[in-house]
């Protein structure tokens, strides 16, 4: 079951509602998804099964908030370089097939004045208990903030405000920062 599809919903949802419209209309979508494979395998279109009500919503919402949090990433310095549109697409290996639903929700949570701490605080609880989790996905960030030829007050202090909500403290962020810029 590809992710990326169920994104499709989460798109519209956050055109409508921002935040909470995306996990709504994403997990309406995966509800979609679920529904029609669940067809497929009773109607003999290959046997596969619906998944468990639940086991998804998880990825589902950890992939809709790393899209908003890559996009706004992206955005933190007033524009969208576009290195930093081709650093996403490769530390968050998107598939081809499913660029055009992850490129609408980029770009609509680009645009969005809503800012990125419901999703960045979504995602710290998700993962309280796995830092590490946590640490990959600020890298990642770090990542798409290099992608232009440096990292600028700006884009620091969003990287830093998300390593806060993440629950980093400062000596925690500065060896992550200095992991990925160098001791300078």
């Amino acid at each position: 079951m590809s992710i990326w599809g169920k994104v499709i919903g989460g798109m519209a949802g956050f055109a409508f509602g921002g935040p909470l419209g995306a996990l709504m209309g994403a997990y309406a979508g995966h509800m979609m998804v679920d529904k029609n494979k669940q067809a497929q395998g009773v109607f003999g279109g290959g046997g596969e099964q619906a998944a468990v009500p639940g086991v998804g919503d998880r990825q589902m919402a950890f992939t809709v908030a790393v899209i908003v949090l890559g996009a706004k990433m992206a955005k933190a310095d007033g524009h969208v370089a576009p290195e930093e549109v081709r650093a996403f697409k490769e530390v968050f290996r998107i598939p081809p097939e499913e660029m055009g639903p992850v490129g609408k929700l980029f770009n609509e949570a680009r645009q969005d004045p809503t800012g990125f701490e419901p999703y960045a605080s979504q995602i710290a609880g998700m993962f309280v208990r796995q830092p590490d989790v946590l640490e990959e996905l600020l890298g990642g960030l770090f990542y798409i903030a290099k992608a232009h030829g440096g990292v600028n007050a700006a884009e620091l202090q969003y990287l830093a405000e998300v390593a806060a909500i993440f629950g980093f403290d400062q000596h925690t962020f500065e060896r992550i920062r200095a992991g990925h810029m160098g001791p300078n």
